[in-house]
């Protein structure tokens, strides 16, 4: 399959047979980013604001998946955890999607905003390919993202929601997460194509280029 990193929380994932899901498309307007106006065929949203629900600038009139939902081709499941700390006093709810393609299963945390508990972590699985805010603020920091990545334990960790220079709000930035680990791959692209045959034994961090 092939995993591309569109911006902030952004991802679509393209699987062999050519399904195209995309997953917390966002407004550039909102964030100084290019809007990803890209062609898909299914659309996760994790909670409803504007840097990761603007499925209108998708192309190909993609289908809304808010629930499980399985077919021949990928699978997800949709997992309710919350937006802060204070159980959704302070932001609301929040959907974690873990989502299985061509043998692979990636869980997109959204906007996560909480250590997960292990009622969580069962319903979650064994999951491949982690996609995982770290930029604080309205969700998890490094040092939290850090403790769920060793929670969840996937084969590669992708970081997603953390600052640029063209972000108009504050956040860290992608080196606070990955200041003192080991194993980090940084790509020179946004995209990289993934087989089962090439996740790591052990815990890897992929950073894929995204927009400045």
């Amino acid at each position: 399959m092939r995993i591309e990193y569109l911006g902030h929380a952004c991802f679509r994932l393209t699987g062999a047979g050519g399904i195209r899901v995309v997953l917390d498309p966002f407004d550039g307007r909102e964030l100084g980013y290019p809007t990803p106006s890209v062609e898909a065929d299914y659309v996760l949203v994790s909670h409803d604001h504007a840097d990761h629900n603007y499925v209108d600038a998708l192309k190909g009139n993609p289908a809304a998946i808010k629930r499980d939902y399985r077919s021949d081709d990928f699978s997800v499941k949709a997992i309710h955890v919350f937006h802060d700390e204070e159980v959704g006093a302070k932001r609301g709810r929040n959907t974690i999607f873990t989502v299985t393609m061509d043998g692979i299963v990636l869980a997109h945390l959204g906007d996560l905003g909480h250590i997960l508990d292990e009622q969580i972590l069962r319903s979650m699985g064994k999951v491949d390919v982690l996609f995982i805010p770290v930029g604080g603020t309205f969700t998890i920091d490094a040092a939290k993202a850090s403790i769920v990545v060793d929670q969840v334990r996937p084969k590669v960790a992708i970081p997603m929601h953390f600052g640029t220079p063209s972000l108009p709000f504050r956040l860290q930035k992608v080196d606070a997460f990955l200041q003192g680990k080991e194993r980090v791959r940084r790509f020179d692209s946004s995209s990289v194509e993934v087989g089962r045959e090439d996740l790591p034994e052990r815990t890897e961090i992929w950073v894929l280029k995204g927009p400045q």
